[in-house]
């Protein structure tokens, strides 16, 4: 049996056009979270419970902790290594089919042989554009790796300092709830005594239920919040004591806000995995022209009646009821949807660092004002009026207030350099991470970020 030799070449060759991008998730997932060497791919589910907690807990250590074990990054790690896959099984040709086929003759005689070697040649044809659509939804994959790595990092931030506020707070509305405690009983020795109103008593009464309500919110929000903390380390179950370490909010430099919106739309993942899908959605186009021939094949065929006969064999369409319309309008629907959706994108990254810019300004305001401005004249105050008791002429109703109103004033003062914290985390997720910020800050070219 003989076949012309360029048909089997075609027909034998394998069908691999090339390795896939190289494409390397974790050194992305580093170069935006700034952390090195936290991120691993495990192929087995960990246990419920799978780190131990120092007994002081730094930001350096809960995020590296929470890039550890959060299962959510796990399941991007696998959708990268998913894509790969797909990336390189796109390279691949279709196996060849071989149909043999043997007629018996009814009256006898010679039995007659056929058989076919056949590919599918529009699959074959297309094995450059499905190869480059399975790249860039391979450079998704990786991009949408780098943005849960980036939410896990900003919530494990804010949760830290949440509770390195709430630490702050919590003495101080302590205290409050005692002064309020001792300005009610103080309120009701003068109503007693005949000095005093009942109106002054009900107003000092509810200031101290105000006050004690609150700190119990506190208490209950700081359980909340560790809890919440604990799932994100990989510890959900733990009851060892543990604090959150004291730690500065990040300094970030007051950079222009052009600066940090080109950086955005360069380094965000959200923005390179719009762009990996519009360039997907190109070339879904490109194959969908050839839709009408899908099914077209080129091989071999052999026959042996009363000799053998071989050639090759080509079977094509004929588009007389599809001509692929369809398929172009389906394709290029999802084309002009990815357009639109690379434009919501940017437009959402453009809002949130703007957004974040101004809670950040408007956060280090309030912290500036309560520290040159309201602190020293609620300590003024307070020094007033111990002064003015020490000499006789003064009441201790008028220390107590004095000694409550700076306490609220320091509350407020922690609450806003929370603020600030928070507004600081905001800011690096917006730009797309801790890393892309500081380049920026230190005039590095993000254009190359996470095409």
């Amino acid at each position: 049996m003989r076949c012309p030799s360029r048909c089997l070449l075609l027909l034998t060759l394998a069908g691999c056009a090339g390795a896939p991008p190289p494409v390397d998730a974790l050194a992305e997932l580093t170069a935006a979270t700034d952390v090195a060497d936290a991120v691993q791919f495990h192929s087995d589910a960990e246990p419920i419970d799978a780190a131990v907690l120092p007994a002081q807990l730094t930001l350096e250590q809960a995020t590296r902790m929470a890039l550890m074990h959060d299962p959510r990054l796990q399941q991007a790690l696998a959708a990268v290594r998913g894509a790969e896959a797909s990336a390189d099984q796109a390279r691949r040709w279709p196996n060849p089919v071989l149909d043999v086929m043997i007629r018996f003759p009814d009256a006898g005689g010679q039995s007659r042989i056929e058989a076919g070697l056949a590919a599918e040649l529009v699959a074959i044809l297309q094995t450059p554009a499905r190869a480059r659509a399975a790249d860039q939804r391979l450079r998704r994959a990786c991009a949408e790796a780098v943005a849960v790595a980036l939410a896990v990092v900003s919530e494990t931030a804010e949760h830290h300092a949440t509770l390195q506020a709430l630490a702050s707070e919590l003495p101080l509305l302590a205290a409050r709830a005692e002064t309020a405690r001792q300005l009610t009983g103080f309120a009701e020795r003068r109503q007693q005594a005949g000095e005093g109103s009942q109106l002054e008593v009900l107003e000092l009464a509810a200031l101290h239920l105000q006050v004690d309500l609150e700190l119990a919110r506190r208490q209950r929000e700081q359980q909340v919040v560790r809890l919440r903390l604990l799932r994100l380390l990989g510890a959900p179950s733990t009851e060892a004591e543990w604090q959150p370490a004291p730690a500065a909010a990040p300094v970030i430099a007051a950079l222009p806000l052009p600066a940090l919106v080109e950086a955005a739309l360069a380094g965000r993942p959200e923005a390179a995995a719009a762009r990996c899908e519009l360039a997907a959605r190109g070339e879904q186009v490109a194959l969908a022209d050839w839709s009408p021939f899908a099914a077209s094949t080129l091989g071999a065929r052999t026959e042996r009646d009363h000799g053998w006969f071989s050639g090759p064999q080509l079977a094509v369409p004929l588009p007389v009821f599809d001509g692929g319309a369809p398929a172009r309008a389906g394709a290029d629907a999802e084309l002009v949807a990815a357009r639109h959706r690379g434009t919501e994108v940017a437009r959402s990254i453009v809002e949130e660092v703007r957004s974040a810019v101004a809670a950040l300004a408007a956060a280090r305001a309030g912290v500036l004002r309560v520290e040159t401005e309201l602190l020293p004249l609620q300590r003024q105050r307070r020094a007033f009026a111990e002064a003015a008791l020490r000499q006789g002429h003064g009441e201790s109703l008028a220390l107590l207030l004095a000694e409550q109103d700076l306490r609220a004033a320091e509350l407020q003062y922690v609450a806003l350099q929370r603020d600030v914290a928070l507004a600081g985390i905001g800011l690096q997720r917006a730009v797309g991470g801790a890393g892309v910020l500081r380049r920026v800050a230190e005039g590095g070219d993000n254009s190359a970020v996470r095409r």
